[in-house]
């Protein structure tokens, strides 16, 4: 894991969501809808959080999607700035 990657917001759901509320993914997976390899993805930094995906963690949190998207385009943002460098 590097520094960048604690930017990305299935960092942050894992370790400001899933982790705090004991919530392992296979739970998170079946009561969201969310795939269980999407979801590992997600966790592991390695797929992006789309408009499907934040409707869900919506549900599920009660928080807007666009807390989910804006998160995702902010990594964006800093990952092509730091591969520009």
């Amino acid at each position: 894991m590097n520094n960048l990657d604690k930017l990305h917001p299935g960092y942050v759901l894992k370790k400001e969501f899933l982790e705090p509320m004991n919530i392992s993914h296979e739970y998170f997976s079946e009561e969201t809808g969310i795939p269980p390899n999407d979801l590992l993805e997600i966790l592991n930094c390695r797929k992006e959080i789309e408009l499907p995906v934040a409707e869900q963690l919506s549900r599920f949190f009660g928080i807007p999607e666009i807390y989910w998207l804006d998160l995702q385009s902010q990594y964006d943002e800093v990952f092509r700035m730091k591969i520009k460098h």
